[in-house]
Parts: C-alpha cells; structure tokens; sequence
C-alpha cells in the first residue's frame, strides 16, 4: 500500500490526489483510467462547462463563373453545449489506537482508508461520465453531469436482436455525419452485451496451440473492424447491461473544477477525519463522434 500520506492532514491541510487516482483500479473503472493515462483533462473555471460545436456548410458548392464577383458569405455554425460540473465525495475516519496499532500488512491506517475512499470515488466517477442524467442544483437536488450516453447523438436500436449489421450501422451513423475514422475509438459494453457480441463471432474463433502441447479454444472478440471504422471492445461493469457504447476518445475531455483531493477535517475526538473530493464533469467536443446501441438483449 503505497505510503502518499505522512503523518496526519491538519484542519483544512488539502493533499493533492490526482496522480494516485489516475493508477488505482484501471480493470473496474476503464474509461476514466484511459482518459486519465491519455492526459484528457481540461480546467473548469465555473460549476458549469460550456464548449461550441462546430458544424460544416452541408450545401454543395456550385462551379463558379470566370471572373464572378465575390459570392455570400458562409459563417460556420456553432452550437452552445454546457454541462455541469458533479461532486462526488467520501468521508473517512480513523481512530487514535488504530493510528497507534499501525497494523502489520497494512501499512498507516489513514493512507488505507484514504486510498479505498478515494477508489470508491473514482468508482462511482466512472458511473456518471458513462449513465449521469444532467440535473441543475436546487434546494435539495445536487449538481449532475450528462454522462456520454446522454451526449451521443447517433442511437442505433437493437431490438430485433444484435448483428453485425447492428454494429455496422452504429459506425456508419458517424461516418454519415464525417465523425469515424479515428485510431482513438472504443466500444465499451457490461457482460451482457459482450457474450452477445463473442457469440456473433463465434464463427471466427481460432484454435490456438502453445507449443504444441496445451490447446486453448475461445471466443473472445478483443476489436471490431468495419468499413466505416473500427474499434478496441472494453468490459465496463458501470454500462448498462443492455446498451454499447462507442466513442472516439481524442473528443472526450474531463474537465476538473477540484481535482481529485483529501482534505483533513480536524479531530473531533479521539479519530481524525478526512474527506476525499473529487468535481469535475465531461465533455465531448463532437456529439457525432460516438454512438449507442440501445435495447440489447439478444
């Protein structure tokens, strides 16, 4: 258990977390440990983030007369798009024999209760950039974030059953739009949805042999590839069990009002406690780039 805290976090002590949250449980929280590792942060300046997207002239150019005066002018098309910056925070608490114990194998109590908060936190992020549903603060609601579900345009449904021409068609809706082709693309998808994808495939599974004596036969589809583009497949547990989403990740930033940090709350008794924060929202820059397939089930 990696030692990030020495000694204890004095009353209102704030201790930087962003490097640690940016390693701890890449398998369970995927998308935030790419996006993270990929550098894709941005700073927030208010609890609400706004971006413009740009659209092109979708008219068709007309050949022009030799010596033509100057035609009307195009002005690009830009579209305001916001989203809110979420809190997502754990209180933790350890005790002074606890602290004094420093229990074998576990190493300073604070630092392990500090890390699994924080892990949890991180958890839970992974949730909202994928499924939040957007909500305004009030009196009694918090801030929430569009999670990318709720920010693709492209939705392909799937309720007649997954196929390739499923998958296919999910690519094409961004190709239509001249968003596909990006070498930064994943499809990320639950359990469920990728037993369906490996038994589409199961056609193309290969025996394969290690050095002639031990024989391994699966199926597990690691990358889809189309004629409209491709993508790495990740198990997400945080998706929902009946959608896939793709989305090309060189459009896709955080955005961290407070990056990931502990901040000591002061004894109150005979413990000390810290509380672990973590605001920040998500952004995609392009609504075309990324697609969902809804209603997968079979």
């Amino acid at each position: 258990m990696a030692q990030f805290v020495s000694g204890m976090l004095q009353q209102g002590e704030v201790m930087d977390l962003s490097d640690v949250i940016s390693l701890i449980s890449p398998t369970d929280t995927p998308l935030l440990s790419i996006l993270m590792a990929q550098g894709r942060y941005t700073q927030a300046y208010d609890v609400k983030v706004s971006w413009r997207e740009e659209a092109l002239d979708t008219n068709r150019l007309s050949p022009s007369l030799e010596g033509a005066e100057a035609g009307s002018p195009v002005t690009t098309a830009r579209t305001l798009i916001s989203n809110n910056c979420q809190i997502l925070s754990k209180v933790t608490a350890v005790s002074g024999t606890m602290t004094a114990l420093n229990p074998k194998g576990v190493g300073q109590e604070l630092n392990r209760q500090i890390l699994l908060r924080l892990t949890e936190v991180k958890r839970d992020g992974e949730y909202y950039v994928l499924q939040g549903a957007k909500a305004d603060e009030s009196v009694s609601t918090p801030r929430q974030m569009n999670g990318l579900l709720n920010l693709v345009a492209n939705s392909i449904d799937a309720t007649d059953g997954l196929s390739e021409a499923t998958i296919e068609s999910a690519f094409k809706a961004m190709w239509d739009a001249g968003a596909a082709g990006g070498s930064n693309v994943i499809a990320l998808m639950n359990a469920t949805a990728k037993g369906l994808i490996n038994k589409i495939f199961k056609d193309s599974a290969q025996l394969v042999t290690n050095g002639g004596m031990n024989q391994v036969l699966g199926t597990s589809v690691s990358k889809v590839v189309t004629d409209y583009g491709e993508a790495e497949l990740i198990l997400d547990r945080h998706m929902p069990a009946d959608q896939i989403l793709i989305v090309d990740l060189d459009q896709v930033e955080l955005a961290e009002l407070r990056p990931a940090q502990a901040e000591g709350l002061g004894k109150t008794g005979d413990n000390v406690k810290v509380q672990i924060v973590h605001e920040f929202t998500v952004k995609l820059l392009n609504k075309f780039a990324g697609a969902k397939i809804i209603n997968v089930t079979k």
